[in-house]
C-alpha cells in the first residue's frame, strides 16, 4: 500500500536530460534573444507554466527551466497559462517590447515579499501561504543579475518536440 501511494505521488523531471544554460552570447543584430526562466519553485514545483508569444506556444516551462527565442524588434504580446495551489493564474498577459541585437531576461517568480523594483511585467498576483503573504510575477530583469544564477536552469522541451 505505502509503495503504491509513493508511485502516484512520484512524477518525472520534465527536464532530465535537457542541456544546462550556457553564457548568453549577443544576440543577432536583427533580432532579440529572450530567455524566458521559471525559477525554482518552493510551492508547486510540479505545476508547468505554458508560454505563448504572439499566439505561438513555446510550450510548458517547468521550475528551473527556460526557453530561448529569439524574436524581431517590436512590441510582442506574452501570455502564460498556470495553475498552482495557491492561486488560480490561468492566464496571465503583458507585452515586451524588444530591440534588434540585445538579450532580455523575463523571469517567472514567487516571492515572499512585495517586489518595489519596478521590473514587474503585467499585474501580479498574491495569496497567503503558512501566515505570510506570497507573490507571483514576471518581470523583466537585467541579465548581470540572472545569469549567475542561470547555470543551474535547463532548456526547457520547445512545444513542437515529441
Amino acid at each position: 500500500m505505502a509503495l503504491a501511494c509513493l508511485q502516484g505521488c512520484a512524477h518525472t523531471d520534465p527536464l532530465a536530460g535537457q542541456p544546462f544554460f550556457a553564457e548568453p552570447v549577443h544576440a543577432a543584430p536583427d533580432t532579440a534573444t529572450v530567455y524566458f526562466v521559471r525559477q525554482y519553485r518552493q510551492l508547486s514545483p510540479q505545476f508547468i507554466t505554458e508560454v505563448h508569444v504572439d499566439g505561438k506556444s513555446l510550450g510548458g516551462l517547468p521550475t528551473g527551466g527556460y526557453f530561448k527565442v529569439d524574436l524581431p524588434a517590436g512590441v510582442h504580446r506574452v501570455r502564460s497559462n498556470k495553475t498552482s495551489i495557491l492561486t488560480d493564474e490561468a492566464t496571465r498577459e503583458f507585452d515586451l517590447t524588444v530591440a534588434a541585437g540585445k538579450n532580455y531576461f523575463v523571469v517567472d517568480q514567487d516571492l515572499w515579499s512585495e517586489p518595489k523594483d519596478g521590473l514587474t511585467l503585467g499585474e501580479m498576483s498574491n495569496d497567503i501561504y503558512r501566515g505570510s503573504r506570497h507573490y507571483f510575477r514576471w518581470a523583466l530583469l537585467p541579465e548581470d543579475a540572472v545569469v549567475p544564477f542561470m547555470p543551474k536552469y535547463r532548456l526547457a522541451k520547445p512545444a513542437d518536440a515529441k
